[in-house]
Protein backbone atom coordinates (compact mmCIF):
# COMPACT_ATOMS: atom_id res chain seq x y z
CA UNK A 1 0.00 0.00 0.00
CA UNK A 2 1.45 3.41 -1.24
CA UNK A 3 1.98 5.95 1.57
CA UNK A 4 0.07 8.66 1.80
CA UNK A 5 2.04 11.76 1.18
CA UNK A 6 2.57 13.99 4.14
CA UNK A 7 1.07 17.80 3.27
CA UNK A 8 2.70 20.63 4.45
CA UNK A 9 0.27 22.87 3.99
CA UNK A 10 -0.25 25.78 6.54
CA UNK A 11 -3.68 25.41 7.91
CA UNK A 12 -6.15 28.10 6.75
CA UNK A 13 -6.47 29.10 10.46
CA UNK A 14 -3.01 30.00 10.78
CA UNK A 15 -3.13 31.81 7.72
CA UNK A 16 -5.89 33.98 9.05
CA UNK A 17 -4.33 34.66 12.40
CA UNK A 18 -1.15 35.34 10.67
CA UNK A 19 -3.22 38.36 8.76
CA UNK A 20 -4.84 39.31 11.47
CA UNK A 21 -1.81 40.33 13.42
CA UNK A 22 -0.38 42.12 10.32
CA UNK A 23 -3.34 43.84 10.33
CA UNK A 24 -2.81 44.85 13.95
CA UNK A 25 1.25 45.31 13.81
CA UNK A 26 0.90 47.86 10.89
CA UNK A 27 -2.15 49.47 12.43
CA UNK A 28 0.11 50.48 15.31
CA UNK A 29 3.22 51.44 13.66
CA UNK A 30 1.01 53.62 11.08
CA UNK A 31 -1.70 54.88 14.09
CA UNK A 32 -0.78 58.24 13.05
CA UNK A 33 -1.00 58.22 9.73
CA UNK A 34 -3.34 59.02 7.08
CA UNK A 35 -3.86 55.67 6.21
CA UNK A 36 -5.64 54.97 9.65
CA UNK A 37 -7.09 58.34 10.30
CA UNK A 38 -10.25 57.78 7.93
CA UNK A 39 -10.83 54.80 10.54
CA UNK A 40 -10.71 56.74 13.49
CA UNK A 41 -12.78 59.34 12.10
CA UNK A 42 -15.73 56.36 11.50
CA UNK A 43 -15.34 55.12 15.26
CA UNK A 44 -15.69 58.37 16.66
CA UNK A 45 -19.08 58.95 13.75
CA UNK A 46 -20.53 55.90 15.65
CA UNK A 47 -19.45 57.16 19.18
CA UNK A 48 -21.51 59.76 18.98
CA UNK A 49 -24.74 58.22 17.20
CA UNK A 50 -24.04 55.59 20.13
CA UNK A 51 -25.30 58.39 22.44
CA UNK A 52 -28.01 59.47 20.47
CA UNK A 53 -29.30 56.25 19.83
CA UNK A 54 -29.26 55.22 23.80
CA UNK A 55 -30.79 58.82 24.48
CA UNK A 56 -33.87 57.79 22.42
CA UNK A 57 -33.99 54.40 23.48
CA UNK A 58 -34.32 55.99 27.24
CA UNK A 59 -37.08 58.89 26.56
CA UNK A 60 -34.99 61.67 25.71
CA UNK A 61 -33.87 62.93 22.19
CA UNK A 62 -30.97 64.39 20.19
CA UNK A 63 -30.53 68.04 20.08
CA UNK A 64 -27.78 67.81 17.60
CA UNK A 65 -24.27 66.05 16.79
CA UNK A 66 -21.68 67.83 15.60
CA UNK A 67 -18.45 65.97 14.24
CA UNK A 68 -15.00 67.65 13.08
CA UNK A 69 -12.29 67.04 10.88
CA UNK A 70 -10.32 66.86 14.19
CA UNK A 71 -11.56 63.79 15.51
CA UNK A 72 -13.52 65.63 17.36
CA UNK A 73 -17.18 64.65 18.47
CA UNK A 74 -20.42 65.58 20.81
CA UNK A 75 -23.97 64.35 20.98
CA UNK A 76 -26.10 66.69 22.59
CA UNK A 77 -28.96 64.93 24.40
CA UNK A 78 -32.29 65.60 26.44
CA UNK A 79 -33.38 63.66 29.29
CA UNK A 80 -33.16 60.08 29.07
CA UNK A 81 -31.03 57.76 31.35
CA UNK A 82 -27.71 59.96 32.08
CA UNK A 83 -26.12 56.36 32.77
CA UNK A 84 -26.32 54.63 29.74
CA UNK A 85 -26.48 57.53 27.31
CA UNK A 86 -22.87 58.78 29.00
CA UNK A 87 -21.86 54.83 28.65
CA UNK A 88 -23.28 53.93 25.20
CA UNK A 89 -20.52 55.76 23.16
CA UNK A 90 -17.23 53.52 23.76
CA UNK A 91 -19.26 50.67 24.62
CA UNK A 92 -21.42 51.61 21.07
CA UNK A 93 -18.78 52.10 18.27
CA UNK A 94 -16.71 49.12 19.83
CA UNK A 95 -19.99 47.04 19.46
CA UNK A 96 -20.46 48.17 15.70
CA UNK A 97 -16.43 47.29 15.19
CA UNK A 98 -17.30 44.03 16.55
CA UNK A 99 -20.15 43.24 14.21
CA UNK A 100 -18.46 44.22 11.20
CA UNK A 101 -15.63 41.90 11.85
CA UNK A 102 -17.92 39.02 12.86
CA UNK A 103 -20.08 39.86 9.37
CA UNK A 104 -17.28 39.74 7.49
CA UNK A 105 -17.14 36.20 7.50
CA UNK A 106 -20.60 35.82 6.22
CA UNK A 107 -21.10 37.88 2.43
CA UNK A 108 -25.08 37.87 3.62
CA UNK A 109 -24.95 39.05 7.24
CA UNK A 110 -22.49 41.34 5.78
CA UNK A 111 -24.23 42.66 3.29
CA UNK A 112 -27.60 43.16 5.73
CA UNK A 113 -25.26 45.14 8.64
CA UNK A 114 -23.43 47.19 6.36
CA UNK A 115 -26.86 48.41 4.37
CA UNK A 116 -28.27 48.14 7.95
CA UNK A 117 -25.33 50.66 9.06
CA UNK A 118 -25.79 52.72 5.94
CA UNK A 119 -29.29 53.77 6.41
CA UNK A 120 -28.42 54.70 9.79
CA UNK A 121 -25.80 57.20 9.29
CA UNK A 122 -27.73 58.98 6.41
CA UNK A 123 -30.69 59.27 8.83
CA UNK A 124 -28.81 60.30 11.46
CA UNK A 125 -26.61 62.59 9.07
CA UNK A 126 -30.08 64.09 7.66
CA UNK A 127 -31.68 64.80 11.10
CA UNK A 128 -28.87 65.62 13.45
CA UNK A 129 -25.67 66.37 12.71
CA UNK A 130 -24.98 70.14 12.95
CA UNK A 131 -21.25 70.62 11.14
CA UNK A 132 -21.23 70.60 7.29
CA UNK A 133 -17.95 68.48 7.73
CA UNK A 134 -20.07 65.87 9.84
CA UNK A 135 -22.23 65.70 7.36
CA UNK A 136 -20.59 65.36 4.66
CA UNK A 137 -18.27 62.40 6.14
CA UNK A 138 -21.32 60.69 6.97
CA UNK A 139 -22.27 60.44 3.73
CA UNK A 140 -19.31 59.45 2.05
CA UNK A 141 -18.92 56.35 4.56
CA UNK A 142 -22.76 55.71 3.97
CA UNK A 143 -21.99 55.43 0.28
CA UNK A 144 -19.07 52.85 1.14
CA UNK A 145 -20.94 50.93 3.21
CA UNK A 146 -23.64 50.42 0.78
CA UNK A 147 -21.55 49.73 -2.14
CA UNK A 148 -19.07 47.65 -1.31
CA UNK A 149 -20.82 44.67 -0.26
CA UNK A 150 -22.10 44.86 -3.85
CA UNK A 151 -19.86 45.97 -5.98
CA UNK A 152 -16.20 45.07 -4.16
CA UNK A 153 -15.15 41.51 -4.79
CA UNK A 154 -15.78 39.44 -2.20
CA UNK A 155 -12.28 38.61 -0.91
CA UNK A 156 -11.21 42.09 -0.84
CA UNK A 157 -14.32 43.43 0.70
CA UNK A 158 -14.01 40.62 3.64
CA UNK A 159 -10.81 41.67 4.20
CA UNK A 160 -11.81 45.73 4.05
CA UNK A 161 -13.91 45.49 6.63
CA UNK A 162 -12.38 42.64 8.89
CA UNK A 163 -9.48 45.37 8.86
CA UNK A 164 -12.01 48.04 9.72
CA UNK A 165 -13.42 46.13 12.54
CA UNK A 166 -10.78 45.10 13.89
CA UNK A 167 -8.69 48.71 14.06
CA UNK A 168 -12.03 50.21 14.95
CA UNK A 169 -12.13 47.81 18.23
CA UNK A 170 -8.15 48.76 18.58
CA UNK A 171 -9.05 52.34 18.67
CA UNK A 172 -11.48 52.19 21.58
CA UNK A 173 -8.44 50.57 23.58
CA UNK A 174 -6.23 53.08 22.45
CA UNK A 175 -8.49 56.01 23.15
CA UNK A 176 -9.49 55.11 26.71
CA UNK A 177 -5.64 54.88 27.18
CA UNK A 178 -5.15 58.33 26.11
CA UNK A 179 -8.10 60.05 27.67
CA UNK A 180 -8.12 58.17 31.19
CA UNK A 181 -4.65 57.13 32.02
CA UNK A 182 -2.64 60.41 30.06
CA UNK A 183 -1.56 63.56 32.18
CA UNK A 184 -3.41 65.71 30.18
CA UNK A 185 -7.18 66.06 32.01
CA UNK A 186 -9.81 65.78 29.04
CA UNK A 187 -13.45 66.01 30.55
CA UNK A 188 -14.41 62.69 28.79
CA UNK A 189 -17.71 60.36 28.91
CA UNK A 190 -16.00 58.43 31.94
CA UNK A 191 -16.06 61.89 33.91
CA UNK A 192 -19.82 62.28 32.97
CA UNK A 193 -20.02 58.95 34.65
CA UNK A 194 -18.32 59.54 37.67
CA UNK A 195 -20.46 62.66 38.57
CA UNK A 196 -23.32 60.67 38.04
CA UNK A 197 -22.39 57.72 40.21
CA UNK A 198 -20.17 59.45 42.65
CA UNK A 199 -17.26 56.06 41.38
CA UNK A 200 -14.20 57.47 40.10
CA UNK A 201 -13.60 58.00 36.68
CA UNK A 202 -10.45 56.07 36.38
CA UNK A 203 -12.67 52.73 37.63
CA UNK A 204 -14.88 53.90 34.42
CA UNK A 205 -12.20 53.89 31.96
CA UNK A 206 -10.56 50.62 33.59
CA UNK A 207 -13.91 48.96 33.25
CA UNK A 208 -13.90 49.81 29.66
CA UNK A 209 -10.22 49.16 28.54
CA UNK A 210 -11.10 45.93 29.74
CA UNK A 211 -13.92 45.10 28.45
CA UNK A 212 -12.52 46.54 25.15
CA UNK A 213 -9.26 44.17 25.22
CA UNK A 214 -11.50 41.06 25.82
CA UNK A 215 -13.17 42.00 22.29
CA UNK A 216 -10.01 42.47 20.61
CA UNK A 217 -8.85 38.71 21.95
CA UNK A 218 -12.55 36.90 21.47
CA UNK A 219 -11.79 38.99 17.51
CA UNK A 220 -8.13 37.01 17.45
CA UNK A 221 -10.11 33.75 19.23
CA UNK A 222 -12.68 33.95 16.80
CA UNK A 223 -10.54 33.93 13.72
CA UNK A 224 -8.49 31.29 14.88
CA UNK A 225 -11.14 28.92 15.61
CA UNK A 226 -13.16 29.89 12.36
CA UNK A 227 -11.05 27.96 9.78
Amino acid sequence: MAKKKQSNRIPDKYKELSILLTIVLFSILLWDTFLIYPIKLFVVIWHEIAHGFAAIFTGGRIHEISISFQLGGLCTTEDGIPFLVASSGYLGSLIIGYGIFITSFDPKAGKWLLTTLAVIMILFAANFVSSPAGGIMMILFSALLFLSPRYIPKVYNAYLWRTLGLISCLYVVIDIKQDIFSDIFIRNDAHIIAEITGVSAGFWGFLWLLISLLVVARLIWYTFNKK
